[in-house]
């Protein structure tokens, strides 16, 4: 019986929901991301068919008095405006502080591969006697602490010089241009740049492990490249995230997760690029603590002040507004409700009643 009786509440559009939304979770339990895809369209637009259909109940339900038609339209004109305008201003808020995190990430890996870059043309600028010294000099003082795993590979006169004499990099086998930027090899991700020489080329790698990928924005967040998302969070796993995830310093200071889509080559295509996607996990305060880092700058205190005090007086503003509204509602509505009381009980024949 009280199957029956849900089922007509909910109608035929709340059956066919719940029946998309069981199957939705049963093709995302299983794979199948082509029928997931189709079960969560068809669940998300009969949800949204069923939530217009509840809220129209609801509102017949509600808002049979005078009085409690005018609060629910004075809800919709004062309440929510306010509560869309801040629920706005805080999404935006997190957005553009995800988004400057992937900036700051994104803009230190251009460098990075800057920094290979122009070591790669210092060494092909060099004459060819003396390109060894030039780069065990460049790479010891310069390179090696900053880049660990650095390798370079100069081929010159039918020969390969490596550099550490340990180095397992090979110059590419196809020809290629001058380029620089992150690549993919046998698996691995690179950051590389090759430069021809007039007998031959010079190429170097420094390989995109975890270490790297923290040593871009130390006390950021946790920084993943790799094909897709699903990847790096099999790569990562639940418990490697957390511990690498700065601490929460106050109650809304959530987890911020957001990526940038990165051009990467093939080593065995040349000129064929992909997207590969780094990924930023993070928290609010971890940015603008990054941001904001040199605390005797007295611009920077200043502006943070100022930010501070912008969101104290707007808050106070929200407030003062809220009670007015409240006040002035109350008063509207009650003098009404009495009124509307008064014309019940003369319509009933009760002169008796006072307004």
């Amino acid at each position: 019986m009280r199957l029956r009786e849900m089922a007509r509440w909910m109608g035929r559009v709340g059956i066919a929901f719940a029946i998309l939304l069981l199957a939705y979770i049963a093709a995302d339990m299983t794979g199948l991301r082509g029928l997931r895809i189709l079960f969560g369209l068809g669940a998300l637009i009969t949800g949204v068919w069923l939530a217009v259909r509840l809220l129209r109940m609801a509102a017949r339900q509600a808002v049979w008095r005078l009085r409690n038609r005018l609060l629910v339209t004075y809800l919709f004109i004062s309440v929510v405006p306010i509560v869309l305008i801040a629920g706005l201003a805080i999404a935006s808020g997190y957005a553009l502080v995800a988004q400057l995190a992937v900036y700051l990430v994104t803009s230190e890996l251009d460098r990075r591969v800057d920094a290979i870059a122009s070591a790669a043309a210092n060494v092909a600028r060099t004459e060819p006697a003396n390109r060894v010294p030039v780069i065990h000099g460049m790479i010891d003082l310069f390179y090696l602490d900053h880049y660990p795993g650095i390798e370079v590979a100069l081929r010159q006169g039918g020969n390969v010089i490596r550099y550490p004499g340990s180095g397992a990099i090979d110059p590419p086998s196809k020809p290629w241009d001058d380029t620089s930027g992150v690549i993919e090899r046998s698996g691995r991700y690179l950051i590389w740049s090759y430069k021809k020489t007039p007998g031959g080329d010079v190429t170097v790698t420094v390989p995109v492990t975890p270490e790297f990928l923290d040593s871009l924005s130390p006390h950021l967040g946790v920084v993943d490249f790799g094909e897709s998302i699903s990847d790096m969070r099999r790569a990562n796993g639940p418990s490697g995230i957390e511990s690498r995830l700065p601490p929460e310093l106050y109650r809304f200071d959530r987890e911020l997760a957001w990526f940038a889509s990165i051009p990467t080559y093939d080593w065995n295509d040349p000129g064929v690029t992909s997207n590969g996607l780094l990924m930023v996990r993070t928290r609010a305060s971890a940015v603008l603590a990054t941001v904001f880092n040199r605390k005797a700058d007295l611009a920077q205190e200043g502006l943070q002040l100022f930010l501070v005090i912008g969101v104290v007086v707007f808050f106070i503003v929200e407030i003062i507004s809220l009670v007015i509204g409240v006040t002035m509602t109350r008063t509207i509505t009650g003098a009404v409700h009495r009124l509307y009381e008064g014309t019940e009980k003369v319509m009933r024949g009760d002169f008796s009643h006072r307004i």
